[in-house]
């Protein structure tokens, strides 16, 4: 069993497409929070467990289980 770098790239492209996913829903979220700057604690909370979830989805899939 040898590293395999191809893999290795594949997972690293996965990861950026998940920060660029975290950083389109902290923009879109951004919008809400100023049109809504009462809900601002919930808008973040929400996009802190989103973002909790996802990666540990992520790392769940990458890791194999």
């Amino acid at each position: 069993m040898g590293v395999q770098i191809s893999a290795q790239m594949v997972l690293l492209a996965q990861s950026v497409l998940l920060g660029l996913a975290a950083g389109l829903l902290y923009d879109l979220l951004r919008a809400l929070r100023l049109r809504l700057p009462r809900l601002t604690w919930m808008l973040d909370s929400l996009y802190c467990l989103a973002l909790a979830v996802g990666a540990f989805l992520f790392l769940l899939r990458c890791s194999g289980g």
